[in-house]
């Protein structure tokens, strides 16, 4: 919890964030009918955008990550 950025004036260290500050709206729609095949809530949420910021080096481990399941799901046919 101390590395939580708080107030005014945060002080964030070392921190790299990858997600830009995003604006965006979000509603509910709540089903009073009761029928068991339809929820019963209703979430939307509507972004102007969604943007990403990343290093060399956070693309490179992306890249990486995406590999491994790659072969991880192509040997897992053979166990």
């Amino acid at each position: 919890r101390d590395m939580i950025a708080r107030g005014d004036n945060p002080e964030l260290g070392d921190h790299q964030f990858i997600l830009k500050p995003i604006s965006g709206r979000a509603g509910l729609e709540m089903d009073k009918t009761g029928k068991p095949d339809v929820p019963k809530m209703k979430a939307r949420l509507l972004f102007d955008e969604l943007g990403f910021i990343i290093d060399e080096d956070q693309y490179r481990d992306a890249l990486m990550l995406v590999d491994l399941f790659h072969y991880f799901i192509r040997h897992q046919e053979y166990k």
